[in-house]
């Protein structure tokens, strides 16, 4: 049976998930969307306690997976946070990723001439458009998983 074709323009953004880097040093990122982001169990994926301990989503209430591969910049995902719970990226109190500076970009300030280009920040409900635009403006496919 073939898979059902989904409208990419009703995606939002549930959960970003880094799966770790392979042998060539790149990062391996899933980007999990669902249809309707309210609906989902914090309790059962373990959303309400450090996020260390949370889980994605589990696969019924997931739409679409994305997959990206980067290796000149690092991202870090709510999901490493040993201290914060991952409904803080539901509430919007804290980015599900965001990208990491090397020690030679917090040589400048923000806004500085020497940024060419914004920081990454995803945020829970980000619409599907948003994160591809984000990601293609820094020459990043997202790949259908």
């Amino acid at each position: 049976m073939a898979k059902e074709t989904i409208n990419r323009d009703n995606l939002k953004l549930i959960y970003v998930h880094k799966i770790g880097y392979n042998y060539k040093k790149e990062a391996l990122l899933e980007f999990i969307f669902s249809k309707d982001e309210t609906n989902i169990d914090a309790d059962g994926w373990g959303w309400k306690t450090p996020s260390s301990d949370s889980q994605p989503p589990d696969p019924s209430y997931v739409d679409e997976v994305f997959q990206i591969k980067i290796d000149d910049f690092d991202i870090y995902c709510l999901h490493e946070d040993p201290s914060i719970p991952y409904m803080k990226g539901y509430n919007l109190i804290h980015a599900l990723a965001y990208e990491t500076e090397s020690d030679d970009d917090m040589d400048f300030g923000y806004g500085d001439e020497n940024d060419e280009l914004p920081i990454l920040v995803f945020h829970y409900g980000n619409s599907y458009k948003k994160v591809e635009t984000m990601l293609n403006g820094r020459g990043i496919q997202i790949k259908n998983s």
